[in-house]
């Protein structure tokens, strides 16, 4: 049993990293961690790939932009409380 967890330790503390990275989001990127992979519109194939990237919300007011926030899950039912 040792041998098997010594064997197998560097996978395993690279999944902890991984878990550790990826916290209470179901993807991320592995160039930017920030990042959260999404169905992006522009998708010329409509194969359905994701792509790395973040849910931007703007405030505008008389067209001038009052507030923006980032946000690194993809839907926009979670990020209307945070960002009012």
């Amino acid at each position: 049993m040792k041998q098997l967890k010594e064997k197998h330790l560097p996978k395993l503390n690279e999944y902890d990293a991984s878990l550790e990275i990826l916290g209470e989001r179901n993807s991320y990127s592995k160039t930017d961690h920030d990042a959260t992979f999404m169905r992006m519109k522009e998708d010329a194939m409509n194969n359905g790939q994701t792509k790395p990237g973040y849910n931007l919300q703007i405030g505008t007011s008389k067209q001038f932009v009052i507030n923006f926030d980032l946000f690194s899950n993809p839907t926009d039912t979670l990020t209307l409380e945070p960002y009012v």
